[in-house]
C-alpha cells in the first residue's frame, strides 16, 4: 500500500484524464494479453472440472510472461525519478505442502557495481531463503547522480512436477509479479528475452487429438478381438465337421495297410540272471 499515494488519488480524481502512477511500474506473468482466464479454465475442464483443472497442461499460453524455472533469470532496466526513493516488491506463490518451498530471489544492481538484495535491509549480504515476499529500498540520498539500475529476479530453485515447461504444481515453472515506484515507467525495458504464447486452443486440441487417438487405438484392438473370435470360432466348427466325417464305427489301424504291427520286443536291461 506504501507504494500508491491514496490520499493524492482522492484529492484530484475530479473526472478528468488522471495518471497517478507514472512513477509506478508493475508487471505481471499472468496478466493476458487479449485472452480471459474463463476460457483458460474452461478448455481444461472435460468430465471430471476438478480433476480436469488440476491436471492441467498449461504452459502460459495467453499470459504476458516470464514464467520461471530454476536456474533462469529475468534482468529489467529501470530508469529513475530524480529526487525519489527506490522501492521495489517481488511477490510469487509457492507450491504448498511440500518440504521444500519454492525460491525466488529478487536483486537489485546500481550502474557502479553495488547489489542490494531483496529482504537485506541490514546489508549483511544475505539472501532471502524464507519469505515469498522480498522487498529493496534505496533513498534518494544514496541514488544522487545514477539515472538507472537494474532490477533482477532469479529462480533458485522451484520444484519440479510431472511435466516439463508447464505452470504451477504439474510443471517446473512459476509466475510472479513486480511492484517499483520511484522509476519511469514508460522507460522500462527487459534485457531479457521470453516466449509469449498465443492462446489458440492449443489444450483442447491436444486433449482432442489424445481422445481421438485413444478411442482410434480402442476401435482397432476391438477390430482385432473380433478377427480372432472369428477366426477360432471358424476352426472349432471346421475341426467339429471334419471330425464328424471322418469318424467310422471301428478305429483306424496305427498301419494304414490295413494290418496290424507286430508287437515290440522290449529290450533286455540287467543281467540275466535276474
Amino acid at each position: 500500500s506504501n507504494l500508491v499515494d491514496f490520499d493524492y488519488l482522492e484529492n484530484n480524481i475530479d473526472g478528468n484524464v488522471l495518471e497517478p502512477a507514472n512513477n509506478i511500474w508493475i508487471h505481471d506473468s499472468f496478466r493476458l494479453k487479449e485472452e480471459n482466464w474463463q476460457n483458460i479454465l474452461q478448455s481444461w475442464v472435460t468430465n471430471d472440472p476438478m480433476d480436469s483443472v488440476s491436471q492441467h497442461q498449461w504452459k502460459g499460453e495467453g499470459a504476458s510472461g516470464p514464467f520461471i524455472k530454476t536456474g533462469e533469470e529475468f534482468i529489467w532496466e529501470l530508469p529513475l525519478k530524480e529526487g525519489e526513493d527506490f522501492d521495489a516488491r517481488l511477490v510469487w506463490n509457492s507450491a504448498p505442502d511440500i518440504s521444500l518451498r519454492d525460491d525466488l530471489d529478487l536483486q537489485i544492481t546500481l550502474p557502479n557495481g553495488s547489489i542490494f538484495l531483496g529482504n537485506d535491509f541490514d546489508n549483511t549480504g544475505e539472501r532471502e531463503t524464507i519469505e515469498t515476499i522480498e522487498g529493496v529500498h534505496i533513498s534518494a540520498s544514496n541514488l544522487i547522480g545514477i539515472e538507472y539500475l537494474t532490477l533482477t529476479v532469479k529462480g533458485e530453485f522451484i520444484n519440479i512436477g510431472p511435466k516439463k515447461d508447464v505452470i504451477g504444481l504439474n510443471g517446473d515453472k512459476i509466475g510472479f509479479s513486480l511492484a517499483v515506484k520511484g522509476v519511469d515507467r514508460e522507460g522500462v525495458s527487459s534485457q531479457t528475452n521470453w516466449e509469449v504464447n498465443k492462446w489458440e486452443e492449443q489444450q483442447t486440441s491436444t486433449q482432442d487429438n489424445d481422445s481421438k487417438g485413444l478411442w482410434f487405438g480402442v476401435a482397432i484392438l476391438l477390430a482385432i478381438l473380433l478377427i480372432l473370435l472369428s477366426i477360432v470360432g471358424f476352426d472349432e466348427d471346421y475341426n467339429e465337421e471334419n471330425y464328424s466325417s471322418n469318424k467310422t464305427d471301428e478305429c483306424e489301424p496305427s498301419n494304414h495297410e490295413g494290418f496290424s504291427l507286430p508287437t515290440a520286443v522290449a529290450v533286455l536291461t540287467g543281467d540275466d540272471d535276474e
